[in-house]
C-alpha cells in the first residue's frame, strides 16, 4: 500500500529513500529487540521501525548508546499493523520463541521479506533464499543478511516470493489440514481400542 507507507514513514520521520527493517510484537526482551537494534547499529543503512509494546526507556537508551537513535523509531501499539508494515523494507523478528509468528504471515502478506528465527509458524512460511532467511542469536550475521536486502530486486523479488507463499495459508487450508489430522488420530484411537 503505497499511501500506507508514505504516510506511516513521514509520522515517524523516515523518507522514500531510507531502508527500513520493522520489527513487531510485544515482549521485547524474548522477541529480542535488543538483537535486532544492536544488528541495525552494525549496518550503515538500516533503520528499525518498532511497533508493539514494550519496556521502552530502555531500548531507547540502547540505541543512543549505540549513537543510533536516529535510526531506531518506536511506533508503539497500532491497530493497523498492515500499514506499518508496508511502511518498511524487510520484517525483522530475531525472536527466542513463539506459539505461533501471526505477525510474520502478515509481513510476507504485505509483500515484505522475512528474517525470522525458525519457530513456529515460519518455520513452514520462510524458504532461506527465496522469500527471506532465518536468524539465529549472532548479531553479526544478522546484520549481514540485512545488508544482502539493500539490493532492491532482491527485496522485490523475496518479497513477492513472501506474499505468493503467505496466500498459500489460507483458512480453509487450515480446517482441512485439521480435519485430516483429527480423522486420522480418531482412526488411530479406533484401532488401538
Amino acid at each position: 500500500d503505497p499511501v500506507a507507507r508514505r504516510t506511516i514513514r513521514a509520522q515517524h520521520g523516515l523518507v522514500a529513500d531510507d531502508l527500513v527493517a520493522v520489527f513487531g510484537g510485544g515482549d521485547w526482551k524474548r522477541k529480542r529487540l535488543a538483537q535486532a537494534i544492536d544488528a541495525i547499529a552494525q549496518t550503515e543503512r538500516w533503520k528499525l521501525l518498532v511497533v508493539g509494546r514494550g519496556h521502552r526507556a530502555a531500548y531507547e537508551q540502547r540505541a543512543r548508546d549505540l549513537a543510533i537513535a536516529d535510526r531506531v523509531c518506536f511506533a508503539g501499539v497500532t491497530d493497523d499493523v498492515p500499514a506499518h508494515l508496508a511502511a518498511g523494507d524487510v520484517f525483522l523478528l530475531p525472536t527466542e520463541y513463539e506459539t505461533f509468528c501471526l505477525v510474520a504471515f502478515e509481513a510476507a502478506a504485505v509483500g515484505l521479506p522475512v528474517l525470522v528465527t525458525p519457530v513456529s509458524g515460519p518455520d513452514v512460511l520462510v524458504a532461506p533464499g527465496v522469500n527471506g532467511a532465518f536468524l539465529d542469536a549472532d548479531v553479526r550475521r544478522t546484520a549481514r543478511l540485512l545488508n544482502t536486502y539493500t539490493d532492491r530486486q532482491r527485496r522485490r523479488a523475496h518479497g513477492d516470493a513472501a506474499r505468493e507463499r503467505a496466500g498459500s495459508f489460507t483458512w480453509d487450508q487450515a480446517i482441512l489440514a485439521h480435519r485430516v489430522l483429527y480423522e486420522r488420530l480418531a482412526g488411530e484411537a479406533t484401532r488401538l481400542g
